[in-house]
């Protein structure tokens, strides 16, 4: 019995100490636990602190936006309302000058009404006046050579048909002769053209062919016999060239020997020799006929005067114009 008492004494003081232990370690554990527990608090503490911070300076940052905000929205609106009036001011301005203009426009159109009247009566007198005055020149100028015509008293003429000639057939009919008279003057114009110009081939073809059709409409006309003479040019544009060639290549032969000698005194004794032959005059003669060989010519003898050494610039040009 005794014995039996010890054991069961022994084993309640083990299970008293395991007991003990247990509860020990449950302690332990719970202090882990809340050890944890204190250390997330105090980080989430922590965290919520800073964020606060956070909060407080986006807070600032939202009153100093707002603050400029409101100080850019105040002055934009002043510069939108000061814009508003100015602008409002103009659209008064200028509708007070838009009424004034329609009024002076009212005006200045009743005026030109009262002045269409008046022109509408004066009309008819216009028109006889327009008559008699085509009657007396049209004959003239339709008997008169194309070189002593002038273009622009056809124009202003034809132009006093446009505006008061109305409906009247006769006036349309004159006015109908001297545009053909101004368009057959133009194409005289443009054959003289041709002659100013350097000589051109199919140029000259082509208004020779205008010219033809022309002189068939001018047959035993006043007209005539200027418009034989400038096809006669134009035909012969190219004969003039050569002329005008040959009258170089025989200076340049005349002053070959004192120009290799550089000697200017015995270049401007040839020269003068040369221009006096007869030959040379004749060739001088023929040059003038065709304008722009004429005004080469000028140019040419002036450079020979100037010094009769050295060739003319437009040498070159004349003799390569036709081979």
């Amino acid at each position: 019995m005794k014995q039996l008492y010890i054991i069961r004494t022994l084993l309640l003081i083990v299970v008293a100490i395991l007991s003990a232990g247990a509860v020990m370690a449950q302690d332990i554990k719970q202090d882990r636990k809340l050890s944890k527990i204190v250390n997330e608090n105090r980080a989430l503490r922590d965290t919520i602190r800073a964020r606060e911070i956070v909060i407080e300076r986006n807070k600032s940052y939202i009153n100093e936006l707002q603050t400029l905000y409101d100080s850019i929205t105040k002055q934009k609106d002043k510069e939108l309302n000061l814009r508003y009036d100015s602008i409002t001011a103009k659209r008064i301005h200028l509708e007070k000058r838009r009424d004034s203009l329609k009024q002076a426009c009212d005006e200045a159109q009743g005026v030109i009404n009262s002045l269409n009247k008046e022109l509408a009566e004066l009309r008819p007198f216009r028109e006889l006046q327009l008559m008699d005055n085509l009657k007396r020149q049209a004959p003239t100028w339709a008997s008169k050579p194309f070189s002593q015509l002038d273009s622009g008293a056809i124009r202003k003429v034809l132009d006093d048909c446009d505006k008061y000639g109305g409906n009247n057939a006769d006036i349309k009919k004159i006015a109908g002769e001297l545009r053909t008279l101004q368009k057959d003057l133009q194409l005289y114009s443009a054959a003289w053209g041709v002659l100013t110009e350097p000589f051109n081939e199919s140029g000259r073809r082509a208004m020779r062919r205008q010219l033809d059709a022309l002189l068939s409409r001018y047959e035993d006309a006043p007209q005539q016999g200027e418009l034989i003479a400038l096809d006669e040019l134009l035909r012969d544009y190219d004969g003039y060239v050569y002329i005008f060639q040959d009258f170089i290549n025989r200076i340049n032969d005349d002053l070959k020997d004192s120009r290799k000698k550089k000697s200017s005194d015995q270049a401007r004794s040839a020269l003068i020799n040369s221009l006096g032959d007869e030959d040379q005059i004749s060739n001088m003669e023929n040059i003038r006929m065709v304008p722009y060989l004429k005004d080469c010519l000028d140019e040419y003898l002036k450079a020979l005067e100037r010094d009769p050494l050295k060739h003319w610039a437009g040498e070159k040009e004349i003799l390569e114009m036709v081979k």
